[in-house]
């Protein structure tokens, strides 16, 4: 478990083009493609970075929260977050 207010201000958007962006508050910090496999449940993000691996999650949504655990594929088990949807365009969030 990460501490309280430990990634207060990080976010990650996705775009209707299937591309992503993340940061901290209002500094765009990277971003990339992903998919998603309606069928399956999982999320594949691949950065434009090429020095960073992609990941792969297993993506659990409903209208606000979505939560994403990591799979085997990449290595990336250990990883589990709960994103909460926000306002359209906030990057800031209070």
């Amino acid at each position: 478990m990460s501490p309280l207010g430990h990634y207060k201000g990080v976010w990650i958007d996705f775009k209707d083009d299937h591309t992503y962006e993340y940061g901290t508050k209002d500094k765009v910090e990277g971003g990339g493609r992903y998919n998603y496999h309606l069928d399956r449940g999982e999320l594949v993000l691949v950065d434009s970075d090429d020095g960073r691996k992609p990941q792969e999650f297993v993506a659990k949504v409903t209208d606000a929260v979505m939560v994403l655990e990591g799979t085997a594929t990449y290595n990336d088990r250990h990883i589990q977050m709960k994103l909460e949807k926000a306002p359209q365009n906030i990057k800031d969030p209070k």
